[in-house]
């Protein structure tokens, strides 16, 4: 895998939208002063100030941003403002020659998933599933998920992945497994299925997340991943925060706990719940292609190299 350079003070970050262009108004200015005032310099890409319906400007716009960004070596590290919908359009417009020549600090989370396993997968970046804008937005919970997140871009050692107070984990199934990170959000992973874009599961630890999906489908996703082979090929599963993933009809409905418990893991692999990572604040960041450790039965998940240099 090919290591970012660690983030420093006085370098510059690109600011990009490769989703969607909802709150950008907002989120846009607010993320450029929360680090120009904290030392960095900052550059916007098109893609920011962009609309074209729901997207943040059209394919090329956005994928023109991702390309230019990564080529400029004046850019040390690129923050995405948002997610929602759009990156998986870009895929066969970027440029994964340049990733693999130039690699740098990526940022972001939700539907920048389809960015993260493409670039790991292609461009052998090790990438960082952490706070979109909104870290420059929700002030009270800004500390820990900056501290989380500046403990993946700046480490120089191995670390280890710890909850904040009041998040407890949940052990489904014990062991110790060890492999890369992979995954992010459910649902991305899943559309990536049967597409030259999906994770490489084999002997990684696979990260899953999602939010506003009824419990349903979050159990009918689980089962593509199953019936595709993701959980007999991965290494050990890590599922992180399913925020308002609520059940349709209570009456007939299942319960998350329900659907973890049928949906049919491999015995022999570990799986830890309760990672909070994912659409939730406060958050960790999670550094995807990063060699990881997960100890079930402790509920432990320990990085174990540092992911930049």
């Amino acid at each position: 895998m090919n290591y970012p350079k660690a983030l420093k003070p006085g370098m510059t970050i690109g600011i990009i939208s490769p989703s969607g262009a909802r709150n950008n108004d907002v989120v846009l200015p607010r993320m450029k002063k929360f680090w120009e005032d904290r030392g960095y310099k900052t550059v916007i890409g098109k893609s920011c100030t962009s609309k074209h319906g729901h997207l943040a400007g059209t394919d090329e716009v956005r994928a023109n941003d991702i390309n230019q960004f990564f080529a400029d070596d004046a850019i040390d590290a690129i923050f995405c403002t948002r997610g929602g919908y759009g990156a998986a359009r870009l895929m066969s417009l970027i440029d994964y020659d340049t990733i693999r020549k130039h690699p740098k600090i990526f940022v972001g989370y939700s539907d920048i998933t389809a960015l993260h396993t493409a670039f790991n997968r292609y461009g052998q970046l090790i990438t960082f599933h952490g706070p979109n804008g909104e870290i420059t937005v929700d002030d009270d919970n800004t500390p820990i998920s900056m501290n989380s997140l500046m403990q993946a871009l700046t480490a120089s050692e191995g670390y280890e992945l710890v909850n904040p107070e009041g998040y407890p984990r949940t052990t489904l199934q014990g062991g110790i497994a060890r492999g890369a990170l992979t995954g992010g959000n459910l649902t991305l992973v899943t559309h990536s299925l049967g597409t030259p874009w999906a994770p490489d599961f084999a002997g990684k630890i696979l990260f899953l997340e999602d939010v506003d999906e009824h419990t349903y489908r979050v159990d009918e996703m689980l089962v593509n991943l199953k019936q595709a082979g993701a959980f007999d090929q991965c290494a050990g599963i890590l599922l992180g925060e399913f925020t308002d993933c609520n059940i349709e009809y209570p009456e007939y409905g299942q319960t998350l706990e329900q659907i973890f418990d049928e949906v049919g893991f491999p015995k022999n692999k570990p799986i830890l719940r309760g990672i909070r990572v994912g659409h939730c604040n406060p958050k960790l960041t999670l550094p995807l292609g990063a060699m990881c450790e997960m100890d079930a039965d402790r509920q432990t998940v320990r990085i174990l190299e540092a992911p930049v240099k």
